[in-house]
């Protein structure tokens, strides 16, 4: 019974440390740090997992009077619902979701790679791709990446301006850096999921930015060690531990995903896993390819049929044997 006192007694006290950490803004790794040393100095066994995990709540706990708007408060609201017309959501989450092979993570890097960051949006001829406006300059992009090893990524990036890969004379091997607006890449190797650890991490990355956009890429490999089953209702809810941590600090989120078998034109039917997932996002984009897709080679027609909070459309792009994505028009008009 003593023990059991003096636990909750340590603990007790632990939590006022978390509390600190939290207050003081610390980084993830300097709040591990901190938290390890005043676990060791209470007695308290904890893991690493265990002290990240009161830290996220503790977090989440200090940002629940963000979210809530008293009347007679005048707050300030961003108007602008899209950052890509009508495909990608302001502050929000969009998915795009297709089967293997489809161009999913090829579609997302072109529209980066067309996107003017920084001194380039005072050009305005440089402001659409595939007919649709972008309405800034574009944020700060985070890849967290686990289908895909740094080379293959460094590989799809180079596609479009955002990696350059050059191979050393001297070692004669190959080396690449990412160009910006890419301001991290966690690729396969990085082993970074949405567990709590994981999801600190990458709002404490976002964190750095004003504005910012967080790939994952894809959702199933970003959970596959919380042991979630694609049926269960609780497939959504690491996307929506993501959310609360990011939505704060102005991030948008993007989402790769892939479809069921079911053969349909409806995004959120094709929608593989549990209806919870599509009903946590914004806005869906379903990649289709025209014909079986086992037969085609990479390059041709891909059907894009977008449908959210931004609006319903379907359009037809190409991408050629460049990996160059085209416009060929709406559906409705073809």
């Amino acid at each position: 019974m003593e023990k059991l006192v003096l636990h909750r007694q340590a603990m007790t006290a632990f939590q006022s440390y978390v509390d600190v950490a939290v207050s003081q803004g610390l980084s993830l790794i300097d709040s591990g740090t901190f938290l390890r040393a005043a676990a060791k100095d209470l007695r308290l066994n904890l893991s690493t997992q265990e002290i990240t995990k009161m830290t996220v709540a503790a977090r989440s706990a200090s940002r629940i009077d963000e979210g809530i708007i008293n009347s007679g408060v005048e707050v300030v609201i961003d108007e602008e619902t899209s950052l890509w017309e009508g495909l990608l959501a302001n502050n929000g989450t969009t998915m795009i979701i297709g089967g293997p092979k489809t161009g999913k993570t090829k579609f997302f890097l072109a529209s980066i790679g067309a996107w003017p960051w920084g001194s380039q949006w005072n050009d305005p001829r440089k402001r659409q791709f595939l007919g649709r406006s972008f309405k800034d300059s574009c944020p700060a992009v985070i890849i967290v990446g686990n289908d895909m090893t740094k080379a293959q990524w460094l590989t799809a990036m180079a596609d479009y301006g955002l990696a350059t890969i050059n191979k050393d004379v001297e070692s004669d091997a190959v080396l690449g850096h990412t160009n910006s607006p890419i301001e991290k890449l966690i690729h396969m190797g990085g082993q970074v999921g949405l567990d709590a650890e994981g999801i600190e991490l990458i709002a404490n990355e976002a964190s750095n930015y004003n504005r910012s956009i967080i790939l994952v890429d894809s959702y199933n490999a970003a959970i596959r060690k919380l042991g979630i089953s694609e049926s269960s209702e609780d497939l959504a809810s690491p996307l929506r531990d993501l959310q609360e941590a990011t939505a704060p600090l102005g991030a948008s989120l993007v989402v790769i995903h892939h479809t069921n078998k079911v053969e349909t034109d409806d995004p959120v039917m094709a929608c593989r896993g549990n209806t919870s997932l599509p009903s946590a996002v914004d806005q869906i984009l379903l990649m289709t390819r025209p014909g079986s897709s086992e037969k085609l080679p990479m390059e041709g027609p891909r059907i894009i049929h977008s449908l959210g909070r931004l609006g319903e459309e379907r359009f037809l792009v190409n991408m050629d044997n460049q990996k160059q994505w085209t416009l060929e028009g709406s559906i409705e008009e073809m």
